[in-house]
């Protein structure tokens, strides 16, 4: 028996095995929608079973009730449909919503496939297998150190390859506890608060231990410990009376303070609006980079807002009202809806913009430490589908740039 149970396991190794994932792979994600619409074809079958069953059993209890009844089921089945095609009218009166497109792309043709799939992601944590799998297995340059160069590679003795593919293993292990932690909380002074008041806030700051970030050249952008995050300075939270918690929530009501991430505020500092430019963002909503430029700008300076969206135009407006801006610096600002890939021409000229800030919609990977709903249902496929509608927005973005 024993020698018996040896062979079994030494064939179980000789055989060939299923070779690991090396990048994402439609085979993979083609398995798992299968797998979901087997069990969705499963459940439609004993609905329809069940609904068979209880007809017969109602027709022979009651044959003269059934057409009554049938006639009053094919109104509510009207009454649906046509609510159905309401809600989609409504749905397309509102505006493109391409990151929602883009994921319906991702995860299948019709509502209830798209809905088997996203229970599937959630259920079997699926996003984040795809997710490691895709950018683990890219090249090491886009998320770790390069590679040494091949013929360098052939030199390396069996031992140091081994130690070279530990470390970047490592590495992208770092790279996902990173994404695991919370994110701090960043906020910056604004530009049009008066310098005493500047002055004020930065020794308030500075008492409480913040200093600020080092790459910002106007030392007015700040960022909280890891322990102060979005979760625990709300209301509830285990810092809600901390100090600088206060400090947050006084001066933010105020107007003096502005809470934006840091990836978000980057932007603005690389692009270097000079006081005069005139600056076009074209995807503008929610509008943080927004007011961002425009606090930065004086006149003649012009900062023109435009998004897709009209719905999210409307939190565009809700942000510049809450910043509590002088009606001189609004005037500065111009809001337009326009697809950002057909984005019109100046009556006067076609590339009339000194800055051109372009933050096209994207399957938001750079979130995942912010919505914690972002990795459990991440795909491909999502960026994929926006890759093309990405090229078209830079591409005007370009066009509509002043030469030089």
């Amino acid at each position: 028996m024993d020698n018996a149970a040896d062979n079994a396991a030494a064939a179980a190794d000789a055989a060939p095995r299923a070779a690991p994932v090396s990048s994402f792979s439609p085979s993979f994600l083609d398995a798992m929608v299968n797998m979901a619409k087997k069990a969705e074809t499963t459940k439609k079958k004993k609905k329809k079973n069940d609904k068979r069953k209880a007809t017969a059993a109602a027709a022979a209890t009651q044959p003269t009730a059934q057409q009554p009844k049938k006639a009053k089921n094919d109104n509510n089945n009207n009454n649906n449909n046509n609510n159905n095609n309401n809600n989609i009218k409504a749905a397309m009166a509102k505006g493109p919503n391409s990151l929602r497109n883009a994921h319906n792309v991702g995860m299948g043709k019709t509502v209830s496939e798209r809905k088997a799939n996203e229970l599937w992601f959630r259920k079997a944590n699926y996003g984040t297998v795809l997710f490691e799998s895709y950018y683990k297995n890219q090249s090491p340059s886009i998320i770790v150190a390069p590679p040494p160069p091949s013929s360098e590679l052939q030199k390396l003795s069996k031992n140091a390859k081994k130690s070279l593919k530990k470390n970047r293993q490592k590495q992208f292990q770092s790279f996902m506890d990173c994404l695991a932690r919370p994110l701090p909380v960043a906020f910056r002074i604004r530009h049009t608060v008066p310098q005493n008041v500047k002055a004020s806030l930065r020794a308030t700051l500075k008492s409480l231990g913040l200093s600020p970030v080092p790459y910002d050249p106007t030392h007015l952008i700040y960022q909280t410990p890891p322990s102060l995050n979005k979760a625990t300075i709300r209301k509830g939270g285990p810092s809600y009376s901390h100090p600088l918690a206060s400090f947050l929530r006084t001066n933010l009501t105020s107007g003096h303070l502005s809470r934006q991430e840091i990836v978000s505020m980057i932007p603005v500092l690389c692009l270097g609006p000079s006081l005069t430019s005139t600056c076009l963002d074209l995807c503008a909503s929610p509008g943080s980079k927004t007011l961002q430029l425009l606090e930065t700008s004086t006149p003649p300076g012009l900062i023109v807002a435009n998004d897709v969206h009209p719905g999210r135009l409307s939190s565009l407006s809700s942000a510049i009202s809450r910043a509590l801006l002088p009606s001189s610096t609004l005037e500065r600002l111009i809001i337009s809806n326009h697809d950002g890939s057909k984005f019109p021409d100046s009556p006067t000229s076609g590339s009339c913009y000194d800055k051109v800030l372009v933050d096209v919609p994207c399957s938001g990977d750079g979130t995942i430490r912010k919505d914690s709903s972002v990795l459990p249902r991440w795909n491909p496929n999502t960026s994929n589908a926006l890759h093309a509608l990405q090229c078209d927005i830079g591409f005007r973005g370009v066009e509509v740039l002043k030469v030089g």
